[in-house]
């Protein structure tokens, strides 16, 4: 049975990005510079996982490798990793938290779960963000609309471990 990847820094996207040439789906995590999870607030509790964004792809590596370009501003093809970029621009230009810039503090994680193709990573992506929006009230802070291409039952959610 498939099952998630550790959580692995942004930073080794490139490097990685040949082991993870498969379909699947990932999660982008915040966390502190030890890799704790930064919790987040949301509308119906805490994200103690510090999840800001979850996707699909036919080649997850391609993808993260995208994520990170565009979260540094130097590729703009991928819209998690821009809203990524763009609020790290903005927390640049404004200190926040009483003094303290958090993103600078803090460190973008991925993990990623093996599919046998674009459908099912779509399935398991509808999935999730349907389990996370029940769970928290929203979707993660960097996605901005739920695609509903599957119409899976809300309350009868496929189990992605």
């Amino acid at each position: 049975m498939p099952s998630w990847t550790n959580f692995e820094d942004i930073n080794r996207a490139k490097e990685l990005r040949r082991t993870l040439r498969w379909p699947g789906v990932y999660k982008i995590q915040i966390t502190d510079t030890k890799g704790n999870p930064r919790k987040i607030e949301r509308f119906l509790g805490t994200d103690r996982e510090g999840i800001l964004g979850i996707g699909n792809s036919s080649n997850i590596g391609d993808r993260i490798v995208d994520f990170f370009k565009a979260n540094e501003g130097t590729y703009g093809r991928h819209s998690v990793g821009s809203r990524a970029f763009l609020i790290r621009a903005f927390m640049n230009l404004q200190i926040t938290n009483f003094g303290r810039n958090i993103y600078g503090n803090s460190h973008l994680m991925f993990a990623a779960y093996r599919v046998n193709t674009k459908e099912e990573a779509e399935i398991a992506e509808e999935a999730l963000l349907k389990e996370y929006f029940l769970r928290y009230g929203e979707l993660p802070p960097l996605n901005s609309a739920l695609q509903e291409k599957h119409n899976l039952d809300w309350f009868n959610l496929p189990v992605i471990n």
